[in-house]
């Protein structure tokens, strides 16, 4: 902790992208006639009338907690409490506050964490990246690792190659369904989750070890701040660690349990008594004093542009071989895949002649967990093509992979039927294939994806 604040630094920290912003509830203002409201307490408040609880019973600065709390004291049930959440929350429709706009314009922001269960913070970033376009990728942590379409629950493998944005929504994402913080056992359930070793996400946490962490809103107990410090950094809070954390908190006092532990056991972790509401127009401003906005540039620096395609193959990613003819069906399954977990690569200069072309494919192809190549009419039309290469090479390492093992999987993506007169190698006529018409990916094949990668990152790790 220090008297000044060393606002220089953390601009050098946010210049090489070594700054996650971690986003709370108290970030979340909603301007009303009397003054800025928190969206949560507006939620409690019409919670407390849809659950028919009596109001005067209850604290003026009302929490969800204290709601679930009184609710569960009367007889009620739980589940009611999340179904209602929901519809409270669609009903209010809130525009992403200017404190999360502000946020988004500081373009070397590349991975959010939100300890909300809104959409506000991904929503703002499309907003102001974007163009109002969902390009966002929004992933959501759920304790029971049931996916259900809102996203994986940890970050894909390679996923900074995608050079996409992320928000992780740490908390879960509001659902019909007790999938999401609500109530202080909901963060009791989450948190026990996060620590443990089949739900722990260690791609996450491998990120976040490397980096420095900037708290805002997060309106934390004297238990949370360091547990969650200590289970995302996986070492003692007094050993030495790369990064380090910046708590913005104006409640925490110099005397507060919470300020008294980390002054003693985590030298890296600064308080700073400032509200979130002032602290990010001020880092905005600095930061837009140092690299002034031009109309003709865009928010985000180049390297962090969507890109097509990944431009360089992580070890372990999915090899997708196509016919130049099947690129729609390649770039549906390419674009199918980053959501749900999976790396995945593709040859974008197909027919491109010259030896360093081809040790390259030969290099990606030996380094792949899964081959995936589509099989259509106009792969059996074009008996030439670069394709057939990589086809080679694919079912040349297949020899060399032992029975059982899965490598080739092979997708059809048309009416083609793969017999034995089909124009493709012996090794693909032995393996079970898929049928994805137009590439368009179903969530079982997905699912057998991701089930057949994580076997192939054991097998590494033998």
């Amino acid at each position: 902790m220090t008297d000044e604040f060393d606002w220089e630094d953390l601009l050098e920290l946010i210049e090489d992208r070594r700054v996650i912003p971690v986003i709370g509830d108290q970030l979340l203002q909603i301007p009303l006639p009397s003054g800025p409201v928190p969206l949560y307490r507006i939620i409690a408040e019409r919670l407390v009338e849809k659950l028919r609880l009596p109001r005067s019973t209850l604290p003026e600065r009302l929490t969800l907690n204290e709601v679930v709390c009184k609710h569960l004291n009367a007889g009620g049930d739980v589940d009611e409490v999340y179904r209602k959440i929901r519809p409270i929350l669609q009903d209010i429709l809130p525009s992403p506050p200017e404190e999360l706009l502000q946020l988004a314009r500081i373009g070397q922001f590349d991975l959010f964490v939100s300890l909300t269960f809104d959409s506000l913070l991904a929503d703002a970033i499309d907003q102001v990246r974007f163009e109002g376009q969902a390009s966002t990728l929004r992933l959501v942590y759920r304790p029971t690792g049931k996916d259900d379409g809102e996203g994986g629950d940890d970050l894909p493998t390679g996923w900074k190659k995608s050079r996409k944005t992320v928000v992780f929504q740490m908390f879960g994402k509001v659902s019909a369904s007790p999938g999401y913080v609500v109530s202080d056992e909901d963060l009791l359930e989450f948190v026990h989750s996060l620590q443990s070793q089949d739900r722990r996400p260690q791609q996450l946490f491998d990120e976040i070890g490397s980096r420095h962490l900037l708290f805002l809103g997060c309106r934390f107990s004297d238990w949370l701040a360091p547990f969650l410090i200590r289970i995302s950094r996986n070492k003692r809070l007094s050993d030495q660690r790369p990064g380090g954390e910046i708590l913005v908190d104006s409640d925490i006092g110099e005397e507060s349990g919470l300020a008294v532990f980390l002054r003693h056991f985590s030298a890296k972790t600064e308080l700073l008594p400032m509200s979130a509401d002032r602290f990010v127009p001020e880092l905005v401003r600095r930061w837009e004093a140092r690299h002034p906005p031009r109309p003709d540039e865009p928010l985000i620096p180049s390297s962090m542009q969507v890109a097509k395609f990944p431009v360089e193959m992580e070890e372990g990613a999915v090899f997708i071989s196509y016919a130049s003819e099947d690129l729609p069906a390649a770039q549906a399954l390419l674009d199918a895949l980053l959501p749900a977990k999976l790396d995945a690569w593709m040859d974008k200069h197909e027919l491109q002649p010259g030896e360093d072309w081809d040790r390259k494919i030969r290099r990606n192809i030996r380094n792949c967990s899964l081959f995936i190549p589509l099989i259509s009419s106009n792969t059996e039309r074009r008996l030439e093509g670069y394709f057939r290469r990589e086809w080679h090479e694919a079912a040349e390492r297949a020899c060399q992979i032992a029975a059982g093992v899965p490598f080739i999987l092979p997708v059809i993506i048309d009416a083609t039927s793969m017999t034995a007169e089909t124009s493709v190698p012996e090794k693909f006529h032995a393996v079970q294939g898929a049928s994805l018409p137009g590439g368009l990916v179903t969530p079982g094949f997905i699912a057998h994806l991701q089930d057949q990668v994580r076997d192939y990152w054991r097998r590494q790790r033998r």
